[in-house]
């Protein structure tokens, strides 16, 4: 492919190594395929070890882990939303506006930190009864 650039042509060539470029990619699939699969087996050790307890304990249990959920997916989109903003800006060299885009998705990570823990207190140990021997 040629473009035209002050009357001359030139090829634009975007040469990518395929082993270099497959072996960074895993560098980051494996880890974060390691992180879900860690994830689905505690949640499956879970459910095995309270389902011989009790429905309660296994329902509370169940509602925590919908709460995780939903604390991952605002995490994941505040994260999401903080890496497109600090590429752009890291294209641009303009290091002070990725500092106050980082801070930002500091503060509202942290932010929700508060709200989650009291969604799970609420919704979670009200449904468990603790017996005391």
């Amino acid at each position: 492919m040629y473009t035209r650039f002050f009357g001359k042509q030139q090829e634009n060539k975007m040469e990518v190594n395929k082993r270099k470029f497959y072996r960074q990619v895993f560098a980051l699939v494996i880890p974060m395929a390691l992180q879900n699969l860690i994830n689905v087996g505690v949640t499956a050790a879970d459910v095995l070890m309270l389902g011989r307890v009790s429905e309660k304990v296994l329902s509370g249990a169940s509602l925590a882990g919908q709460i995780q959920f939903v604390m991952t997916l605002i995490l994941f989109g505040t994260t999401s939303g903080a890496t497109v903003l600090t590429a752009q800006y890291w294209g641009k060299k303009d290091t002070q506006t990725i500092e106050k885009i980082l801070g930002m998705g500091m503060t509202i990570g942290v932010s929700f930190l508060p709200l989650l823990q009291k969604s799970f207190r609420k919704c979670c140990f009200k449904s468990i009864p603790v017996t005391r021997p």
